[in-house]
């Protein structure tokens, strides 16, 4: 987690950066996500993603919001950010 902003209501807007481990194919990549999410209804979409900041803050995917993979890095982020936007009110 690299940076949590709390909103209005149930929502949270963060930042997480993923670094696979060297070695095999994709080994050493990086990827930055900037995320928007409603604690309420676990539901996210994402607002950019990039190996590089510069290269998240420019994307800019569709604004759908999706459910939560049970049990994926992106419900850790999730409930990390919840939980953080919380004390931050």
């Amino acid at each position: 987690m690299r940076d949590v902003i709390a909103e209005d209501g149930p929502f949270v807007r963060y930042v997480t950066k993923q670094q696979v481990a060297p070695g095999g194919p994709v080994g050493g990549a990086i990827n930055y996500t900037a995320a928007r999410s409603n604690c309420d209804k676990f539901i996210f979409q994402i607002l950019g993603e990039g190996d590089t900041v510069a290269k998240m803050e420019a994307d800019r995917p569709d604004d759908r919001w999706v459910e939560i993979v049970n049990g994926s890095s992106a419900t850790a982020a999730l409930v990390t950010a919840c939980q953080v936007a919380k004390k931050l009110k």
